[in-house]
């Protein structure tokens, strides 16, 4: 049987930068333990990282970086192996996560964070990003410039046709995630999603759901060899994350107005005024939790057994992950991604200045800090905090 190098070499799939070059970086990422390689840090989407810690007593700056307006928008960064990506709106950038030093920008128009995916083929590994006409797959080293010109930066892009034209627009997609040398991700514009060879793009397999005159596809949550697939209104579908075979698909109770979250106990799926827990072998539903409020963007994060999610209506929720029973509930006004990391529950909102963090036991507020304008939502390392502003972007630890 062929390697995979050879089988990639003779597929006739273009990619660029495979030949060897003066690339920004030589030689594969190893995330660490405490690292956040994906926006939502896993396939599964749980917003949670266990080796992951962030500041908690208190907040300051370790380091800021200043950025022009081709860098404004919302997509969370990622941090991979001492090096932290982020995409804005003209641009994709990598920096050193220790002290902010730029190590690269390319331009790029790209509409989500990055998605951190190894490779067997390159010797630097690659990032999945949206972009309006597709994924594409991003040399995770830069490549290099020659003469003004980024050279080996797009390796592959898939499915359609590429660009003719450069499209600028803020990065307010979901991204793509990204597990065992695949990526999965919902076409733009589209009621299907597709599995995607991490190193040529080659598309795997591809599964529609729902009607395609309605919403477009949520991003995938991937667990344990399947992939969760929501769409409103009520579609949720469930497939063999190798082969694209459906195992089972539901119409739920729950208007699916925002994307999964994959765990050990079932679905995590989210309405505007209700929360639902869907067992992950035959979708049936295990538990609501009516909130009562107005969600129409955002994802819950899971950690500790412990649900959390805003509700659109002026409160940041704890649930039970196994019962369904409330923990608490805190006031805060808006509709975020939480972020958990060692026990507190990260976020901030993209039309404030305001990165919170809160107790994840009690739901007490631990501190609250006035940054950049548009934060996005903030991920952690070991110790510190990232958030990309429309001005900067910011690296916080504890005093």
């Amino acid at each position: 049987m062929p390697s995979r190098r050879r089988f990639v070499a003779g597929t006739g799939v273009v990619v660029a930068g495979a030949s060897v070059g003066h690339t920004v970086a030589s030689a594969g990422l190893e995330p660490a333990p405490a690292d956040w390689p994906l926006p939502r840090c896993d396939a599964a989407c749980t917003g949670h990282n266990p080796a992951g810690s962030g500041p908690t007593d208190g907040v300051a700056v370790r380091w800021e970086h200043e950025t022009d307006d081709t860098f404004a928008g919302p997509a969370p960064p990622i941090l991979v192996d001492g090096t932290l990506f982020a995409v804005g709106r003209e641009t994709i950038a990598a920096f050193d996560a220790a002290t902010g030093e730029k190590r690269f920008d390319r331009p790029g128009s790209y509409v989500s964070a990055p998605a951190w995916v190894g490779s067997d083929v390159y010797r630097t590994d690659s990032l999945a990003v949206m972009g309006r006409t597709g994924i594409f797959g991003l040399n995770a080293g830069g490549g290099y410039e020659l003469a003004g010109w980024s050279i080996g930066t797009e390796r592959w892009h898939a499915p359609g046709r590429d660009p003719s034209s450069r499209l600028y627009a803020s990065p307010a997609e979901h991204a793509p995630v990204a597990t065992d040398g695949t990526v999965f991700a919902a076409v733009p514009e589209t009621n299907r999603v597709v599995a995607l060879d991490a190193d040529s793009g080659r598309v795997e397999w591809r599964h529609a759901v729902g009607d395609p005159r309605s919403s477009p596809l949520h991003r995938p949550a991937v667990r344990d060899g399947v992939a969760f697939l929501a769409k409103w209104p009520h579609d949720l579908h469930a497939v063999d994350a190798d082969t694209g075979e459906v195992l089972w698909n539901v119409t739920v109770d729950v208007r699916l107005l925002t994307p999964p979250t994959a765990t050990g106990s079932g679905v995590v799926i989210s309405g505007r005024d209700t929360t639902a827990l869907v067992d992950p072998r035959d979708g049936h539903t295990r538990w609501t939790y009516d909130h009562d409020g107005n969600v129409t963007d955002g994802s819950a994060a899971v950690a500790d057994n412990t649900v959390f999610l805003t509700d659109g209506d002026g409160f940041l929720h704890a649930v039970d992950l196994a019962s369904g029973d409330a923990v608490w509930s805190v006031e805060y006004n808006r509709q975020v991604d939480p972020i958990v990391a060692d026990g507190v529950v990260y976020v901030a909102y993209n039309w404030t200045n305001d990165v919170t963090a809160f107790d994840a036991a009690t739901g007490d507020r631990l501190w609250t800090w006035e940054g950049p304008a548009g934060p996005s939502q903030p991920i952690v390392g070991d110790g510190v905090l990232f958030v990309v502003g429309f001005d900067r972007i910011v690296a916080l630890e504890e005093p």
